[in-house]
């Protein structure tokens, strides 16, 4: 290996990098917004003609005073599954740096034709033929343990992102079951409280029981609203 396929390969391996990681953002990003179009598309009309409250008894003398409700934030929801507080991205950095290292080597040393930036991997095969696999290597672990900080950083920031996000979120938790044992031990002060029969009005775009949507529970929690295949 010359000096100068040195820097010309470290650059065509640094490129295949960035796209690995793009890749990577872009799909978490699309998965997000899928998410999104699912919820805005399940605010739909519905037929229901009511949705009941379970309430303290504190709480009930409350809203028949003051005819007010409270919206609660999911932040204080004491069901920890209610709602992701703080999004994982579902692997570690030494998990990543290996999936990249693996991946990216895998490329270079396969004999079978690129599937895909079919000129980028032609490029990096031809420059690679003189390395060894300790050069490779050598080339690689700076590139991806600086790429992986970028990554962990830029999803670090997400993160924080969210996290105002959901504390601006209020969410109105109703049921169409007025008689569940268990809501009323838990939600209605071990059955010392009352459930409020609030009434739908269907004409009415702006009532908050227009657009209720039903909770979906699922049974694995998910780190991260996933694609669907």
């Amino acid at each position: 290996m010359t000096n100068d396929e040195k820097p010309q390969s470290s650059i065509i391996l640094s490129t295949k990098l960035k796209m690995i990681a793009r890749a990577k953002l872009d799909e978490l990003a699309l998965a997000a917004e899928e998410w999104k179009e699912s919820v805005i598309d399940r605010l739909i009309p519905h037929s229901r003609p009511h949705f009941f409250k379970y309430v303290t008894y504190e709480g009930a003398i409350s809203i028949l005073s003051n005819i007010a409700i409270k919206w609660s934030s999911p932040l204080t929801f004491n069901d920890p599954f209610d709602m992701f507080i703080k999004p994982d991205i579902g692997f570690t950095k030494e998990k990543f740096k290996k999936y990249s290292e693996q991946r990216i080597l895998g490329e270079i040393n396969s004999q079978n034709p690129p599937s895909h930036h079919q000129e980028l991997i032609t490029k990096i095969r031809a420059c690679s033929q003189n390395f060894t696999q300790g050069d490779l290597q050598s080339i690689l672990k700076p590139r991806v343990d600086a790429l992986t900080d970028q990554i962990f950083s830029i999803f670090a920031e997400y993160q924080n992102q969210w996290l105002e996000f959901a504390k601006n979120i209020r969410v109105l938790c109703l049921t169409e079951i007025h008689d569940n044992l268990l809501m009323w031990a838990h939600y209605a002060a071990n059955h010392t409280g009352a459930v409020i029969k609030l009434k739908c009005l269907p004409d009415s775009d702006t009532a908050p029981t227009s657009g209720a949507i039903m909770v979906e529970y699922q049974g694995p929690f998910h780190l991260w609203p996933r694609r669907k295949n």
